[in-house]
């Protein structure tokens, strides 16, 4: 069983499948405010009680996982290495620099004189 959480799936697997399915549902989330425009306190409470629903419903009664996948037990109990957040971080405000110059530049002008 070393490797593997108990439903003998490997834990980077399990890590990079949670990332996905939260960056889904964020998405989605950020699409009903931005788009369908409902209120984003609605969207996030609804979401809240959505996401600890279906929470209750796969972890049942009891309410605890229990990992022994050492690689998942790393990530929750170990401290991790800071330079690797720093360097997202910088690539986050990298492109969000250069998104906001490119609307910025990419905005036409609205003069009626010209």
């Amino acid at each position: 069983m070393v490797g593997t959480i108990a439903v003998g799936i490997w834990g980077p697997a399990v890590y990079l499948i949670a990332k996905v399915l939260g960056i889904n549902m964020e998405t989605t989330q950020g699409f009903l405010i931005g788009y369908v425009g409902i209120s984003f306190f609605v969207v996030t409470l609804a979401s809240t009680l959505g996401f600890q629903g279906l929470v209750r419903k796969i972890v049942g009664i009891y309410g605890a996982i229990n990992m022994r996948d050492p690689f998942m037990r790393g990530i929750t109990t170990e401290s991790q290495p800071s330079t690797p957040g720093w360097a997202l971080a910088a690539a986050y405000v990298a492109i969000l620099l250069l998104a906001l110059t490119a609307s910025v530049v990419a905005i036409p002008s609205h003069d009626p004189n010209a």
